[in-house]
């Protein structure tokens, strides 16, 4: 298993395929991240693999967000 890495939400993108196109009321979720932090942690893998594309014009590490869009969204 892989070390478990802070990265900065400049550099993570939302998957472009994932079903859920509007993240919702996110009321909650934002002020339990306030008060609690981030509870559960985001699944990323690099965004080359996603878009290729894309990584080539955004440069340096840049991730696709896999599990957690409603996390990110609410941070």
């Amino acid at each position: 298993m892989k070390d478990i890495v802070n990265i900065s939400v400049d550099r993570l993108w939302p998957h472009p395929k994932n079903p859920r196109k509007e993240p919702g009321d996110l009321t909650e979720l934002a002020e339990s991240i306030r008060k609690n932090g981030i509870m559960q942690n985001l699944t990323v893998v690099p965004l080359e693999l996603v878009n290729p594309e894309a990584a080539i014009k955004l440069k340096g590490k840049n991730y696709t967000v896999l599990i957690g869009h409603r996390r990110l969204e609410a941070a």
